[in-house]
C-alpha cells in the first residue's frame, strides 16, 4: 500500500494517468503479476471519481445510505401527505369564499395558482426550518468519534448541493401537498357552494380517508422496517462470536518508524516474544498470545485454490487467513475440536502446517477430520502444507457474516513484518488489567505507541451496521407513526365536525350513543386494518434486500416483528380515536338540526 501527495494544481485524473503507465511498464518487466489488473488507486478519504482505476463504495455501505435516503423520502410523502389532508379540509371550508370568487370574475386557473402559492409559502417555510436544523445537526455529528479501530468520522458541510437538493425539496412537497387540494377547491359547482348546499358528510372512503390510509401504510412499513433491526441488534448481541470477549485485553504495540530497520527481522521476533513472556508472567493472566490480525476489527481474506492431499481437481473456496502465535487459540477461547495448537518449534525451517476451521473441512474434505491431511495452494513455489489442528467456527470480521472458512498459519514463520497484537486472557476484570499490561510492553520499547482495551470494547466493527440500522429505522418509524397517528385523528376529528347534522338526525331518529361511537371507530380501524394491510404487504416483498444486513438465521420478512407492527398501529388507531369517538355521542340534535 503507498501513498502519494499531489503536487501543486495536479488533478486526480492526471494522477491516475501517470498511475496507469507506471503499472503498464511493470507488466511490461514482470507480466505475470498483473499490476495494472490488481492495482485500485483511491482517494484517502471520500468516495470520489471515475477513471482507468476506479473508486467505489462499499456494497453495503452504498445499500444503507441508499436505503436512508428511501426511508427519509417516505417520512417525507407522510408529512407531504398530512399537509393535503390539512389543506383539503380547509379547501372544503373554503367552498363558500371561493364561489364568490369566481362568481366576482376571478378565473379557476388563477385561484389554483393562489393555493398552490399558499402550499409553496408552507413548504418554503418548512424546508428552510429543515436546513438549518440540518446544519446544527450536521455539525454535532461531526464531533462524535465512532467506535471502529480505525480513525473515522462523519465530515457532514452543507454546501451548494445541499441547497439545489431542497430546492428540488420545496418543488416536490408544493406539488404533493397542493396540486390535488387546489384542483378540488377549484372543481367544485358554485351555485351550491353560494347557497350553502354543498355535502355535509363524507364516507370513509374520501381522499382524506385514502391519505390517511396511504400513511398507515408507509408507517407500518417503516415500523417493520425498525422493529427487524431491532430484532438484528437484539440477536447480534447475543450471537457467540466463537471467542471469549469477556476475560480478554487486547494490547497493540505500534514501533516508531524506523527504529528497527536496520537491525532486521529477529529483533522484532525477540521483541514479540519477549512481550508475550512478561504478559504471561503477570499474575491473574492465564495466556498470552500475538496474532497478525484481531477478529471483528480487521480481515485477510484470500480467493484461492486448493489442492487437498495432492488431488489433481482444485477447490476453489474463499478463506480468512491469520497468523497467530503458540498460545492463541487457549488465549482467545476458541476450542481446538481435534489435533493441537501451534507451539514454539512451529516457525521457520520447519514444514509447512496450518490450523483449519470447520468451515474449511467442511468445504474441502466433506466434514471429515482434516488433521494429518495436506493441502496444496496453486501458485508458483507453493508446498504442501500440513494440518496440525481443527478450530471451532467463529467470527472475523462482522458479527453477522456468513460463516466462513479459515486458515491459520503459525505467527513466527512468517518472512512479513510482524504486527505486534497481543491477547491476554485473564482472571479476572479486564480493565484492572490494562496499566500492568502497558506496564510490561512499555518496558521493552519506551518508543512504542502502546494502545491496550478489552476485547469487549473493541469489537469495532461488530456491532455499528446493526446499530445505525436499529437506531435509524427505528426513529424514522416513530417518526412516521406520529405522523400517521395525527393524520388519522385529524381525519376522524374532521369528519365528525363534517357529520354534525347526519349524527343529529340520527340520535334524533333514536340512535344510541353507543351506536353513534361505534360508526366512528369502525370508520377509524377501517382506514387502520386497510393501511396496516397494504403496509405489511408492501414490507413482505420491500424488506428482502435488507438481509444483507441481518445476522444469519433472521429473516427480512420476521413475523414477530410484523405482529409488533400489528399491535403498535393498533395501540395508536385507538388512541386517535378516543377524543373523536367521545366527541361523537355528545351532538345535541336540536342544536345539529339548526347549525345551518
Amino acid at each position: 500500500m503507498m501513498f502519494a501527495r499531489l503536487k501543486p494544481g495536479m488533478t486526480i485524473p492526471e494522477a491516475r494517468a501517470r498511475l496507469m503507465g507506471v503499472l503498464e511498464e511493470l507488466d511490461r518487466v514482470k507480466p505475470e503479476e498483473g499490476w495494472k489488473r490488481a492495482s485500485v488507486g483511491t482517494r484517502v478519504f471520500g468516495v470520489t471519481g471515475t477513471g482507468n482505476l476506479k473508486q467505489t463504495a462499499p456494497g453495503a455501505v452504498t445499500a444503507f445510505f441508499a436505503m436512508l435516503v428511501a426511508v427519509v423520502g417516505l417520512v417525507l410523502l407522510i408529512a407531504c401527505t398530512n399537509v393535503a389532508s390539512m389543506l383539503l379540509a380547509r379547501a372544503a371550508s373554503r367552498e363558500h369564499e371561493l364561489a364568490i370568487r369566481v362568481s366576482l370574475g376571478a378565473g379557476r386557473l388563477r385561484l389554483m395558482r393562489h393555493l398552490l402559492a399558499e402550499s409553496l409559502l408552507l413548504t418554503t417555510m418548512g424546508a428552510a426550518g429543515g436546513v438549518a436544523i440540518s446544519a446544527a445537526c450536521g455539525e454535532l455529528a461531526g464531533r462524535i468519534r465512532l467506535p471502529v479501530p480505525m480513525p473515522f468520522h462523519l465530515v457532514i458541510a452543507p454546501d451548494w448541493r445541499l441547497l439545489w437538493y431542497s430546492l428540488g425539496l420545496v418543488a416536490s412537497a408544493t406539488l404533493l401537498c397542493g396540486l390535488l387540494p387546489a384542483m378540488k377547491a377549484v372543481r367544485g359547482e358554485v351555485n351550491p357552494a353560494l347557497k350553502r348546499q354543498e355535502r355535509q358528510t363524507e364516507g370513509t372512503w374520501s381522499l382524506r380517508g385514502a391519505m390517511v390510509t396511504g400513511q398507515i401504510a408507509v408507517s407500518a412499513l417503516l415500523l417493520a422496517a425498525g422493529f427487524l433491526f431491532l430484532h438484528n441488534l437484539a440477536r447480534a448481541s447475543s450471537l457467540d462470536p466463537g471467542f471469549d470477549v469477556r476475560h480478554t485485553i487486547w494490547a497493540y504495540m505500534r514501533l516508531a518508524p524506523g527504529a528497527y530497520a536496520d537491525k532486521g527481522q529477529k529483533k522484532q521476533t525477540a521483541l514479540a516474544r519477549g512481550a508475550i513472556e512478561g504478559l504471561r508472567a503477570l499474575p491473574g493472566v492465564e495466556a498470552a498470545a500475538i496474532t497478525r490480525i484481531v477478529p471483528l476489527n480487521d480481515n485477510w481474506h484470500e480467493s484461492t485454490s486448493i489442492r487437498p492431499d495432492g488431488a489433481r481437481d482444485a477447490i476453489r473456496v474463499e478463506i480468512e487467513v491469520n497468523d497467530v502465535g503458540p498460545g492463541y487459540f487457549r488465549t482467545a477461547g476458541t476450542p481446538i475440536l481435534a489435533g493441537r495448537e501451534f507451539d514454539d518449534g512451529d516457525g521457520k525451517g520447519s514444514q509447512p502446517m496450518a490450523i483449519v476451521n470447520e468451515e474449511f473441512a467442511r468445504e474441502v474434505f466433506g466434514g471429515t477430520n482434516p488433521v494429518g491431511h495436506t493441502i496444496l495452494s496453486d501458485g508458483p513455489g507453493a508446498l504442501p502444507v500440513r494440518i496440525v489442528g481443527l478450530a471451532k467456527n467463529s467470527k472475523y470480521f462482522a458479527i453477522g457474516e456468513k460463516q466462513k472458512a479459515a486458515v491459520y498459519h503459525p505467527y513466527f514463520a512468517s518472512e512479513e513484518p510482524v504486527n505486534l497484537h497481543f491477547l491476554a486472557r485473564v482472571a479476572g476484570a479486564p480493565e484492572s488489567y490494562v496499566r500492568a499490561i502497558n506496564g510490561v510492553l512499555g518496558k521493552l520499547d519506551g518508543t512504542a505507541a502502546i494502545e491496550t482495551k478489552p476485547m469487549s470494547r473493541a469489537l469495532g466493527l461488530a456491532m455499528p451496521p446493526s446499530e445505525a440500522g436499529a437506531v435509524t429505522l427505528g426513529a424514522m418509524g416513530l417518526l412516521g407513526l406520529v405522523l400517521a397517528a395525527a393524520g388519522l385523528y385529524g381525519v376522524l376529528l374532521y369528519t365528525v365536525s363534517r357529520r354534525t347534522r347526519e349524527i343529529g338526525l340520527r340520535v334524533a331518529l333514536g340512535a344510541r350513543p353507543m351506536d353513534v361511537a361505534r360508526m366512528v371507530s369502525g370508520q377509524s380501524l377501517a382506514l387502520a386494518g386497510s393501511g396496516m394491510a397494504m403496509g405489511l404487504g408492501i414490507a413482505y416483498f420491500a424488506l428482502r434486500p435488507l438481509a444483507l444486513f441481518l445476522v444469519p438465521g433472521l429473516n427480512a420478512v420476521d413475523v414477530p416483528a410484523f405482529g409488533e407492527v400489528v399491535g403498535v398501529l393498533i395501540a395508536v388507531a385507538v388512541l386517535a380515536t378516543v377524543v373523536p369517538v367521545s366527541r361523537a355521542p355528545r351532538v345535541d340534535p336540536m342544536v345539529a338540526l339548526r347549525c345551518e
